[in-house]
């Protein structure tokens, strides 16, 4: 290595995690704010709990619903696209694994 080449892969990391902190940020801002990710917004959709039809708190939203079937995901291997063949394959209900594992539903939130 080269002092040029480690500061160039200094830099990239560096930019790389401050990137991902700050959409990290702003994905927890909108959810402590709106109740839902900025993807979530922007489809006019929001998780609220099965049982009351209650909006999430962003710890059940974080904590449940997203590091939890992430972990799932690291650990078991499940990829994205058979969560995703498994919704289209339930019927009416489509609901994702971390719905069923959060007792979450999604409803539609057209009035944001």
């Amino acid at each position: 290595y080269t002092p040029d080449t480690d500061a160039f892969l200094f830099i990239n990391l560096g930019t790389f995690f401050l990137l991902l902190l700050v959409y990290l940020g702003m994905q927890l801002h909108f959810i402590r704010r709106h109740g839902q990710t900025i993807g979530k917004r922007l489809m006019k959709i929001r998780p609220v709990l099965e049982a009351t039809g209650e909006r999430l708190t962003a710890a059940h939203y974080v904590f449940k619903r997203e590091l939890l079937i992430y972990v799932i995901n690291s650990l078991v291997g499940l990829p994205i696209w058979m969560n995703a063949d498994w919704v289209l394959a339930r019927g009416d209900n489509r609901r994702t694994l971390e719905d069923m594992l959060a007792k979450t539903i999604v409803v539609n939130a057209p009035d944001h």
